[in-house]
């Protein structure tokens, strides 16, 4: 399933699939409010050699690609332990779809941020066509298929950044790679073709403060948030982005309401 053809079939019974983002640029060829995929060099990780001389390299290709993004306003009233595992969420659609077709469902990785009043999620799956990744492929696997959340706590990192905005913005989210589930808390869903991590940054002081300067000038900046599996030893470098999302310009007041 290509991202083309995820701007309108998701009934999603909270939201009649408005919460779907459009990709960039977005309807009537705008360049706001809608998503896109930075390339994998944009982003620095640790090299071959870090271990000995803390050097960083442009990463590869995205090891993942993004099928499609949902934005949504929540409700203080509303709680969301998942999005993936929601009745007639993207999800549960996408498998409906590959097994009409007599085949199995794609697995899915879903990252989704709960923050004060809004909820974001976007879908992803290997990329198409990608040849072996001798170093990154043992890891995803271990990564996706155990049941071991400790593992995917400490390992997974957040590299955040602002491609375009002014200096306030770009000082406060920064550049710096972290491991997010140390910061704020985290849970994970497992589906039938799914599995989901949902960070909670309301429950981080910094978080909300970070979030409240992004807030402030979300329609004047282009913000990315990308994710890669630290690599902690020689066999594990170089490090390779997992999936990087781009956020154009969001309009804040035209994201509707998840309704529940």
């Amino acid at each position: 399933v290509r991202k083309r053809r995820m701007t309108t079939h998701v009934s999603n019974s909270r939201s009649d699939g408005e919460i779907l983002l459009v990709p960039y640029p977005g309807e009537g060829n705008t360049k706001e409010t809608c998503w896109s995929e930075p390339p994998g060099s944009n982003f620095m990780v640790r090299g071959e050699t870090y271990l000995v001389d803390n050097k960083k390299i442009p990463s590869k290709e995205t090891y993942l690609e993004i099928l499609t993004c949902e934005f949504a306003a929540i409700d203080s009233n509303v709680t969301i332990e998942t999005m993936a595992g929601a009745s007639r969420s993207t999800a549960e659609y996408l498998a409906k779809e590959a097994r009409a077709k007599g085949v199995e469902p794609t697995p899915l990785f879903v990252v989704t941020f709960l923050v004060p009043g809004y909820v974001l999620s976007w879908y992803c799956q290997k990329r198409e066509g990608a040849g072996p990744d001798p170093i990154l492929d043992p890891m995803w696997d271990k990564f996706y298929n155990e049941d071991d959340d400790k593992y995917r706590n400490e390992r997974l990192k957040i590299l955040p950044g602002v491609s375009d905005g002014i200096w306030i913005v770009k000082k406060t989210v920064g550049k710096k790679p972290a491991i997010a589930a140390r910061a704020v808390n985290c849970s994970w869903n497992r589906g039938g073709n799914y599995l989901e991590v949902v960070y909670d940054v309301s429950t981080s002081y910094v978080g909300n403060k970070i979030f409240s300067v992004v807030k402030g000038y979300a329609k004047k900046i282009t913000i990315d948030l990308s994710f890669l599996i630290q690599g902690n030893s020689r066999k594990e470098l170089p490090e390779r982005i997992l999936c990087a999302a781009r956020f154009h310009q969001m309009d804040l007041d035209k994201i509707p309401v998840l309704q529940q």
